[in-house]
C-alpha cells in the first residue's frame, strides 16, 4: 500500500449521505473478491475513512482521492437495512466490538458481501473484512431483504428496524446478538478455511469445541427453565389452599413455604449458570 499517512477528523470533509445515494446505480453481478482476500479500513468517530489497504480499495473500486475524507457509507448499499447501521452504531458508541453481515456497493454498482468485525480503536473505528462463504449467508440476505421492505413501506426508524432485526434472531435459534455475531463468526472462519484448503488451528478448534458445548448446556438449562417458569404458582396455589383449611392446614403452608424457597435458590442458581 502506498504510504497514505493519516487524516485527522478536522481535515476530513464528509460527502452528505444523500448525495452518495442519489448518485449510486446498483448491478446485480458480484464484484471480484476472493475468499483468501482480506482488508481493512479505518474511520474517525464520524465514520470518515482516513485510511484503508489496497484491497479495500481496489474491490471498491474508488480512486484514493474519492475514498479518503469520504464517510464509510459511500460503499453503502442500497439493499441493507438501516436497522443493521443503527445497531452497529449502538455497539461501538459504547466501546463494544461487532460482527455483522454487511453487502457493500463498489463505484461501478456492482455488489460485494463482507462479514466485517468493527471495533472501537484509537482515534475511531477499524473494520476487518471478508469474504463469507457459509450457507448462513443465504439466510442473512433474507431477512435483511424482508427488513428492508419494511422499512420503506412501514417508513420504520432505524431503531425500529434494529429492534425487529434482534427479534429475529430467535426464530434461528440465537438467544441475543452477541450469540449470532459470536456464532456466525466461528462459522465463517471455518468456512473460509475449508475454501482455502486450511487446516484449522487449534486455537479455532477449541473455540468450536467450546461454542457447541456452551450452546449445549444453554439448552439443557433452557429445558430446566421451562418447568420453573410452569410451576411458578404451585407454592402460591398450596398457600391458598392452607389458607382456607385454617389450622388444619398449618402443615401445607408449611410444606408450601419451603417450597417455595427451594425453588427460588435452585432458580436463580440456574439463571445464574446460564
Amino acid at each position: 500500500m502506498n504510504d497514505l499517512g493519516p487524516i485527522s477528523a478536522v481535515e476530513a470533509v464528509p460527502v452528505a449521505a444523500s448525495t452518495v445515494r442519489a448518485e449510486k446505480k446498483t448491478i446485480n453481478e458480484p464484484a471480484p473478491f476472493q475468499v483468501d482476500e482480506l482488508f481493512f479500513s479505518r474511520t474517525d468517530q464520524r465514520g470518515v475513512i482516513f485510511t484503508a489497504d489496497e484491497v479495500f480499495q481496489r474491490i471498491s473500486g474508488y480512486p484514493w482521492e474519492k475514498v479518503l475524507k469520504a464517510p464509510h457509507r459511500i460503499i453503502r448499499h442500497p439493499d441493507m437495512p438501516r436497522g443493521r447501521f443503527s445497531l452497529m452504531w449502538d455497539y461501538i458508541k459504547a466501546g463494544k466490538p461487532i460482527g455483522a453481515y454487511v453487502k457493500n456497493c463498489a463505484a461501478d454498482g456492482r455488489y460485494y458481501w463482507v462479514f466485517a468485525v468493527v471495533t472501537p480503536a484509537e482515534g475511531g473505528y477499524l473494520s476487518v473484512q471478508f469474504k463469507p462463504t457459509s450457507p448462513l449467508l443465504a439466510k442473512v440476505e433474507k431477512e435483511y431483504a424482508a427488513l428492508r421492505e419494511r422499512e420503506r413501506t412501514e417508513e420504520l426508524e432505524p431503531e425500529d428496524s434494529a429492534n425487529i432485526l434482534i427479534d429475529q434472531l430467535s426464530t434461528h435459534g440465537f438467544r441475543d446478538y452477541d450469540h449470532f455475531m459470536s456464532e456466525a463468526l466461528a462459522i465463517e472462519v471455518r468456512a473460509r478455511d475449508e475454501a482455502m484448503n486450511v487446516e484449522a488451528t487449534a486455537d479455532t478448534r477449541r473455540f468450536k469445541e467450546l461454542s457447541d458445548i456452551g450452546s449445549t448446556l444453554l439448552e439443557e438449562a433452557q429445558k430446566i427453565e421451562r418447568p420453573y417458569k410452569a410451576n411458578q404458582f404451585v407454592a402460591l396455589n398450596m398457600q391458598v389452599r392452607a389458607a382456607r383449611l385454617g389450622a388444619a392446614g398449618h402443615s401445607v403452608g408449611v410444606i408450601s413455604n419451603n417450597y417455595n424457597q427451594q425453588s427460588s435458590v435452585m432458580k436463580e442458581e440456574m439463571l445464574a449458570f446460564a
